[in-house]
């Protein structure tokens, strides 16, 4: 349902008077949500999943379905007992959980430290490892690219 680089596409409240997983009928009380994955209408129940979209620049978590939260990959955070980068164990002292909030993998403090400098990611936000290499090699092939394009664009306009 959802197209990736659009979003999804919000299915319409008047079309829904029961929630998409539980089948619950919504009242006043019983009150619609719309997952920010899918785009469906969930009661808060169904819906009381939550996720960023680093792809998208959103860092603060977003109401999600459980299939959504699910696909995405996020680890809840009792889901792991050790790192996912250096297999240290949570319950070792000083040894913190944290989450990555690029793949959503659960990874010690130690390995994901708050960012600095990493592009289209804000300071502060925790990366693992993997997703560093990644963002930071995406970031090369973008100043690279942007580069190229420059000195065609420069080429161009002195031919004029």
């Amino acid at each position: 349902m959802g197209q990736a680089n659009s979003g999804p596409h919000w299915q319409n409240d008047e079309d829904v008077s029961n929630c998409n997983k539980c089948q619950k009928p919504f009242t006043v009380v019983v009150r619609k949500h719309h997952c920010r994955g899918c785009g469906m209408i969930f009661c808060s129940d169904c819906s009381g999943f939550s996720g960023e979209f680093p792809s998208k620049h959103v860092f603060t978590p977003a109401r999600l379905c459980e299939s959504c939260y699910n696909k995405r990959g996020f680890e809840k955070h009792d889901a792991r007992s050790a790192c996912q980068s250096c297999n240290k164990d949570f319950g070792s002292e000083g040894v913190t959980k944290e989450l990555c909030r690029n793949c959503g993998k659960l990874t010690c403090g130690a390995c994901a430290p708050p960012s600095k400098g990493l592009p289209a990611v804000p300071s502060g936000v925790r990366i693992c490892p993997r997703c560093v290499t990644s963002i930071t090699e995406l970031g090369e092939v973008v100043r690279s690219e942007a580069k190229e394009s420059s000195r065609r664009f420069q080429r161009e306009s002195s031919s004029f």
